[in-house]
């Protein structure tokens, strides 16, 4: 793929931006702001600066398909890095563009910290419920109004003999 393996991915807030490869991250005053860097000193950035979770080896793995023509555009989950160290989670959805005559990539980049802690919370929330259901020595059974069990507990299961996933849809 020559010089279009090196390209890479700006890092910029909901808006499209452009660069190069190795070359420095082409961005704007609101990566700038979210990020802690300076205008100049993010211009001296290449995107594997400000994603350490890729290498330049998986990163060109990753956007093969993108280079290879087989897919217009792709979308993944990264983090990236502040100036000061701390990560925050992204989707970013990528495309090869042209710009200024060059193959680059554009880049939608969404902070998603918001979703990531909604989701930690539902999974959390999800565990305690679980575990409270699960550790009743009393049954525990949901079904439909034809008899069909939707859900048994294990201590509806152990007085039964069978396992939970063997009495769920089946009628009581």
């Amino acid at each position: 793929y020559g010089n279009a393996a090196n390209r890479g991915v700006s890092c910029c807030g909901s808006t499209p931006s452009c660069c190069g490869g190795d070359t420095p991250v082409n961005d704007h005053k609101e990566t700038s702001a979210r990020l802690g860097y300076s205008e100049a000193e993010l211009s001296g950035m290449t995107p594997i600066d400000i994603q350490p979770t890729f290498t330049h080896d998986n990163f060109i793995n990753l956007i093969s398909p993108l280079l290879s023509g087989s897919k217009e555009k792709i979308v993944f989950v990264s983090k990236l890095k502040r100036k000061d160290g701390s990560l925050y989670p992204v989707e970013v959805h990528l495309q090869k563009s042209r710009f200024n005559d060059h193959e680059t990539f554009s880049a939608i980049v969404l902070d998603i910290t918001e979703k990531v802690n909604t989701e930690k919370t539902l999974k959390d929330t999800e565990e305690k419920y679980k575990a409270i259901v699960e550790d009743q020595t009393e049954f525990i059974f949901r079904w439909k109004p034809d008899g069909t069990r939707t859900f048994v507990n294990k201590r509806y299961a152990d007085y039964y003999g069978q396992p939970a996933f063997e009495l769920i849809g089946t009628s009581i």
